[in-house]
């Protein structure tokens, strides 16, 4: 087991992008967090910019990089180079170390989560301020998976076989928040290098609480518009077949602006499906269109269509602009270009809250 210790330092034009545009850094409370999260409330950068890292982090798209962690090979202490910085003025003196201050307050958060737990599996630090951790579960965590069923006996994996992540996300409301999931420990690097592109992009997330919050309850995590990862569970009406969230390889991300589509049986039939044809295939021949057949009879026939959860309904129409929501462009390709594949693409019901890696390419 080693410690994967990523630190993008600022290049020149970085710093220049940063001093340009960082401006009104403050802290503001929060009576809503937990005392868990520490007695500091969320962070507010309001209109603050930060600088892209000079290099992609590491563990890109191959999926054969995202078992880094299991390999004892050694990382350096640094990546990417030391950059030159012209002197600043006192402004920028003062920003910088507002900016430093927040980033600070962002680890020490996430780092108190951990606090007691085995060696990291994965510590990433972006120079945009973002910071993550994954370590072995916890027994903490552990206890309250048993308890909430959200893992038992019977499950396709040990408890071994997962990690427990810790890292910042951008809120709906503009803060910084810490945030936890537990993934497959194979996805550890991916998953938490992935959330750090989504940083670094400002994309909003809702929250991203335990599953056991909500007793191990899919349909209680998305009503609540929940980011969340492994949960033990059959899929959606098919009951004694795993879902790849009981794998630690799938994650949910801001369910209600990304909803589940699927066609209702009873519909179909009424217009003359024959139960047995894949339901893309019978739309396509009512002329619906092969790209996107489901999401375009959801969107005309909504009474005919199961979306959940029913809080997703305004979110049909993927072309209107939303915070947290999930389309083709950079934000995908943060986990795509890491081997997950994206069920908004799915042919015979659509996703666009999920994104997976099939177990078996772990293996």
């Amino acid at each position: 087991m080693f410690v994967l210790r990523v630190l993008l330092s600022f290049s020149l034009a970085a710093a220049l992008a940063f001093s340009m545009g960082c401006a009104g850094l403050h802290q503001g409370g929060d009576g809503n967090k937990s005392a868990a999260e520490g007695a500091v409330g969320p962070l507010s950068l309001n209109g603050a910019g930060f600088p892209p890292p000079d290099l992609p982090p590491p563990g890109g798209g191959e999926l054969a990089a995202l078992s880094a962690v299991d390999r004892p090979a050694a990382v350096p202490q640094s990546y990417g180079r030391e950059a030159s910085v012209p002197q600043a003025s006192e402004r920028q003196a003062s920003e910088r170390q507002a900016f430093d201050a927040v980033v600070g307050e962002l680890e020490r958060r996430v780092r108190g989560k951990v606090s007691g737990a085995t060696e990291p599996l994965v510590e990433y630090r972006g120079a945009d301020g973002f910071f993550g951790m994954a370590v072995p579960v916890p027994k903490s965590v552990e206890l309250e998976m048993r308890l909430k069923k959200s893992w038992r006996e019977g499950c396709p994996v040990p408890i071994s076989d997962l990690s427990y992540l810790v890292l910042g996300y951008w809120d709906f409301d503009g803060k910084p928040q810490i945030g936890e999931l537990v993934v497959h420990r194979k996805l550890a690097l991916a998953m938490v290098t992935a959330f750090g592109e989504l940083y670094a992009l400002r994309f909003s997330i809702d929250r991203m609480e335990p599953i056991e919050r909500y007793d191990g309850d899919d349909d209680r995590s998305m009503e609540a518009n929940n980011t969340s990862a492994f949960n033990c569970r059959d899929v959606a009406g098919r009951p004694g077949v795993f879902s790849n969230h009981s794998y630690g390889t799938a994650i949910d991300i801001n369910p209600v602006q990304n909803p589940f589509l699927v066609p209702k049986n009873e519909a179909l039939k009424a217009l003359g499906w024959n139960g047995t044809e894949k339901k893309a295939d019978f739309l396509e021949r009512l002329g619906y269109p092969h790209i996107g057949t489901v999401a375009s009879f959801c969107e005309k026939q909504v009474a005919n269509c199961r979306v959940s959860p029913s809080k997703g309904l305004p979110f049909l129409d993927r072309t209107n602009p939303a915070p947290g929501l999930l389309v083709e462009g950079p934000v995908l390709q943060a986990f795509t270009s890491r081997g997950f594949e994206w069920g908004g693409l799915w042919r015979n019901s659509v996703d666009y809250q999920h994104l997976e890696v099939k177990p078996a390419k772990l293996r």
